[in-house]
């Protein structure tokens, strides 16, 4: 899979302090047949929380979200309701996936990116 745009920002209150963070991926190019495996992204969304040190409070809960038109031809949304926030994993069947981080917290992406 292509990553074409990755995002990380630290959000604050009035520039005195860092609330939390958050963190995009979009990716172009992957395989469709992993993309389209709602138990994949059940276990990742079941499973990353405990690696990163977070508790789950809901979920995760896997959708399928329809095709809508030419441009989306439907895939899976997934999502967990953390402590620190949430996560969701967006799966396209024409290879493309947005997945999205956001958390309370600041120490986690320096274990992760670093």
């Amino acid at each position: 899979m292509f990553l074409s745009f990755i995002h990380y920002q630290v959000f604050g209150f009035k520039g005195k302090f860092a609330f939390g963070e958050h963190l995009t991926i979009d990716g172009y190019g992957g395989n469709k047949e992993l993309l389209d495996n709602t138990d994949l992204v059940f276990e990742i969304l079941n499973n990353l929380p405990g690696k990163l040190g977070m508790g789950i409070l809901m979920g995760p809960q896997v959708v399928h979200a329809p095709s809508n038109d030419k441009k989306d031809p439907g895939g899976w949304t997934g999502f967990v309701v953390i402590a620190e926030s949430h996560m969701s994993i967006h799966p396209f069947l024409c290879g493309v996936l947005s997945a999205s981080i956001s958390i309370h917290v600041r120490t986690v992406w320096t274990q992760i990116l670093y």
